[in-house]
């Protein structure tokens, strides 16, 4: 876009300040950057990252010829340009965090070949006459010069957004279990709420006799042993459903895209497979089990109502033994 702007500005001085315009080639720029300035307008939220950047640089690559175009149709070809190459190479800058390194040498090999082609072309210059090694002393370190700042801001972005995604994921991954936080899972957890209707349904998660398995092997022990039950329920579950450290030794399990009886059927798996599998502490196997409520959608309000339930039915498993999944109005 930076680049249209300039050739836009460029082609408006040439127009109205400029009284040895070349008529041909305002126009020529002027499609030019009319080329650029369409993929604002066409692409304003590309769903595709990757083919919105290959489209714009196609873009960019077009209309640097277009310029060289209107540059040869004039007498003064030189200075102009090399001014306008120099413009569009500080334009491609821009697009620096968004081009990996073969995309950098596709398109600056690309703009250095085409120009080449026009100007022996329509420029009528000798190749390796002296007014083409003229352009092309200016040209080369132009674009050496903009593909090794493209380069370093490519770096500089990618540095920042690990840096990004570091801070995104302390701020909605619990830090003891890398399970989602209670404040990320509620806002993620609408979104699927809504997009996944009917087929939504909840397990709420807790780990039985927690409390007496602190008060023997300590604080640290109690922790390892939340770690391992996230591990289990992360295993046990799909990719697509949500797990949520819900609080203390509790958990919630957000299942969407299953019927009711799948997701009662994947909970039961993540029950025995907990019960299963033995958590180890200082070489010694200690046994744990969980118990599980469990809430389909059933013409329930709103999310909160369905983990409500689920909450409901956890009490009950609590109280009928321990060890064993409920489900809610059953």
């Amino acid at each position: 876009m930076l680049g249209a702007a300039i050739v836009s500005l460029f082609s408006f001085w040439e127009v109205y300040i400029d009284p040895n315009a070349f008529p041909r080639s305002v126009i020529l720029r002027t499609i030019a950057s009319g080329l650029l300035v369409s993929s604002l307008v066409l692409f304003i939220n590309p769903k595709n990252e990757a083919h919105f950047t290959n489209y714009l640089l196609l873009l960019s690559v077009i209309s640097i010829c277009f310029i060289t175009v209107s540059y040869c149709s004039s007498e003064r070809i030189m200075p102009y340009l090399v001014s306008a190459l120099a413009y569009y190479c500080v334009s491609v800058l821009v697009l620096a965090p968004f081009m990996s390194i073969r995309r950098m040498i596709a398109v600056y090999s690309t703009t250095w070949i085409s120009v080449n082609v026009i100007l022996l072309t329509y420029g009528e210059l000798a190749i390796y006459g002296e007014a083409w090694y003229s352009i092309n002393v200016h040209l080369l370190p132009l674009m050496l010069f903009s593909a090794a700042g493209c380069f370093r801001l490519r770096q500089a972005a990618l540095q920042q957004f690990s840096l990004y995604e570091q801070l995104l994921s302390q701020a909605s991954l619990d830090g003891l279990t890398r399970t989602l936080n209670r404040q990320s899972f509620s806002e993620v957890a609408e979104k699927r709420w809504f997009s996944s209707l009917p087929d939504v349904c909840v397990a709420m998660i807790d780990i039985d006799d927690f409390k007496r398995l602190n008060d023997t092997y300590g604080h640290l022990a109690g922790d390892n042993a939340i770690r391992h039950v996230a591990n289990l329920i992360m295993d046990t579950t799909r990719k697509t459903d949500l797990v949520c450290r819900w609080g203390g030794e509790e958990f919630v399990i957000l299942i969407a895209g299953l019927d009711a009886r799948g997701a009662h059927s994947l909970s039961q798996r993540v029950c025995k497979k907990i019960a299963n599998t033995p958590f180890i502490y200082k070489d010694n196997p200690i046994s744990l089990t969980v118990s599980i409520g469990f809430a389909a959608y059933q013409d329930q309000p709103d999310l909160v109502e369905l983990i409500n339930e689920a909450d409901i039915a956890l009490y009950r498993a609590k109280h009928n033994g321990k060890n064993q999944l409920q489900a809610a109005n059953n």
